[in-house]
C-alpha cells in the first residue's frame, strides 16, 4: 500500500495550482484592458454600457472561492471603466492581482 499524502502536501499543490491560474488570469485581464482601451479611446465603445455589462456578470458569479476571484477580477475592472473620463485618454492601471486564497498560506508566488 502506498503512503498516504499528507493534507499540507495536497493544499500546497493545489495553492500552486491556484496561484498559476490567477497568473494566467491577470494576462488575460491585461490583454482585455489593453484591448478595451483602444476601443474607448476610438470610440467604438462607451464606458457606460460596458460598466453594466461586467457589473451584472459580477453578480451573476457564484458564492464560493473560485466566484470570489472571479469577482475580484470584474470588481478591478469596474473601477477602472468608473475611472475612464470623456476626451481624455484611457487611464492605465496596475495590473490585476489576485486576492489571497481563502485558506491558504500566501497569495504571492514564490521566487524562480
Amino acid at each position: 500500500m502506498a503512503d498516504p499524502v499528507s493534507r499540507d502536501v495536497l493544499r500546497a499543490v493545489l495553492e500552486i495550482r491556484d496561484l498559476r491560474h490567477n497568473e494566467t488570469h491577470a494576462a488575460l485581464l491585461a490583454l482585455f484592458q489593453g484591448l478595451a482601451a483602444e476601443l474607448l479611446d476610438a470610440g467604438a465603445v462607451r464606458p457606460g454600457p460596458l460598466l453594466g455589462r461586467v457589473e451584472m456578470a459580477a453578480q451573476a458569479t457564484a458564492n464560493e472561492a473560485h466566484g470570489e476571484t472571479a469577482r475580484h477580477m470584474l470588481n478591478y475592472v469596474a473601477e477602472w471603466l468608473r475611472s475612464v473620463q470623456p476626451d481624455l485618454p484611457v487611464p492605465y492601471r496596475e495590473a490585476w492581482r489576485a486576492p489571497p486564497i481563502a485558506g491558504g498560506t500566501s497569495s504571492e508566488p514564490e521566487e524562480r
